[in-house]
């Protein structure tokens, strides 16, 4: 019986054994009245004992892999979750430029309603105006540098042909072996900063033209009150 299961492959003995303990309970076994007998038993009772620990462990493992598999589920939802409700338009593309991540903000800047309309696509494929092209260049510089762009500041014109003040950010990422394989692109509008900074520097010029028109005026008044 041991030559037979040393010569037998892993899945046709769990097979036989299989079998085996199937019709256990359709046959009468004996008491063993010999050596023999015994052996045979013996080696049985060793080979379903084997069974029974490789079904625990298997049963383990697979309630471990169920476990992980529901917790990158959870921590996928969660991910997707935080970007969907920031304002930042945010996508991940691959170094072939092809989107493998992107929020809804995003989505909707390019007058799509869903993220799940971009996957696996590039920038040409989903819009095709001359933001479109600088973007897909600025994206092809940083993979190929590997140089990150932080904070970048820009004009765009919107779908709606509003100007647009923005900030932009993206970062290669590497695998586990150093190799770039895509990057991280975070937009942010500013242009409510813009305009802020925009009114401040125009009362700043309003409050030295105030002060320069009085200077002017004081100046006058002394040439007026001195005696020629």
């Amino acid at each position: 019986l041991y030559g037979m299961h040393a010569g037998m492959s892993y899945g046709l003995m769990i097979s036989l054994i299989g079998m085996l303990i199937a019709h256990l309970g359709q046959i009468n076994i004996p008491l063993p009245h010999d050596i023999f007998d015994m052996i045979i038993l013996t080696s049985m009772g060793g080979i379903i004992g084997k069974l029974s620990t490789t079904t625990a462990l298997l049963g383990i493992e697979l309630t471990e892999h169920r476990q992980a598999k529901s917790r990158l589920a959870n921590e996928r939802q969660l991910l997707f979750t935080m970007i969907d409700n920031l304002p930042d338009c945010i996508y991940v593309i691959d170094n072939q430029g092809r989107f493998i991540i992107a929020n809804k903000p995003y989505a909707n800047s390019i007058g799509l309603e869903h993220p799940q309309e971009i996957i696996g696509k590039r920038q040409r494929d989903i819009s095709s105006t001359n933001s479109t092209q600088i973007i897909e260049d600025l994206d092809k510089h940083v993979l190929e540098s590997g140089q990150a762009l932080i904070q970048e500041e820009g004009k765009i014109t919107t779908l709606e042909n509003q100007v647009m003040w923005i900030s932009k950010t993206k970062i290669p990422f590497t695998d586990t072996e150093n190799n770039l394989i895509g990057l991280i692109s975070v937009t942010s509008d500013i242009t409510s900063r813009k305009l802020e900074d925009k009114h401040k520097q125009e009362l700043l010029l309003e409050k030295e033209k105030s002060i320069v028109f009085r200077e002017l005026v004081k100046d006058i008044s002394q040439d007026l009150r001195t005696p020629i």
